[in-house]
């Protein structure tokens, strides 16, 4: 119990702090297939062990881009969590890294699945605090309600835009997009 409000407690000054622009961001140049290919890769085991394919794809030569790799990591892992958590055993996640369409200057990450989606009356609510689709997970399981608002916080923070949806094919896609770092 004590864990778990420590935790809420910090994921709620996280997120005022980003709400209210001051939350402090250390910017390095970041190659973004390589940050994508690193918070992967810490998720292999878990994907292996239900046998998962948990895979990344980008475009080659993307331009750099000049964030806060801890706080990206953060918001990478938050997707792939909750998509290894949605994806039945057997099944598949892709993190997908590629220029922006229609934005020569933006990169686009985006976290997609192929377990049941996104209920459509969820897809307004999935960033808003405390919001849960699955209200029948219990907290102790480790949602707090808060993690897809703080990731939109820190997508907004670096300058970006963010969404969620469905695939045509099945399962939830959430997209994000940062500049890309110019000059």
């Amino acid at each position: 119990q004590s864990r778990l409000l420590a935790r809420i407690v910090d994921d709620l000054r996280t997120l005022s702090l980003a709400e209210a622009g001051e939350l402090r961001l250390e910017r390095v140049d970041t190659a973004p297939e390589q940050l994508a290919q690193a918070v992967v890769s810490r998720f292999q085991t878990r994907a292996m062990s239900r046998i998962i394919a948990l895979r990344v794809e980008g475009d080659d030569g993307l331009p750099m881009i000049s964030v806060d790799a801890q706080r990206i990591e953060q918001v990478l892992g938050n997707l792939l969590s909750n998509a290894l958590r949605h994806t039945p055993d057997r099944g598949r996640v892709t993190c997908r890294v590629q220029r922006a369409s229609g934005e020569a200057e933006a990169i686009e990450f985006s976290v997609a699945d192929n377990g049941p989606g996104i209920p459509p009356e969820a897809l307004p609510h999935v960033f808003d605090r405390f919001y849960r689709v699955d209200r029948g997970r219990a907290r102790a399981d480790g949602g707090t309600g808060l993690g897809l608002a703080i990731v939109k916080q820190l997508v907004i923070a670096h300058g970006g835009s963010i969404r969620a949806g469905n695939q045509r094919s099945g399962g939830a896609v959430v997209s994000f997009t940062l500049p890309a770092r110019h000059g």
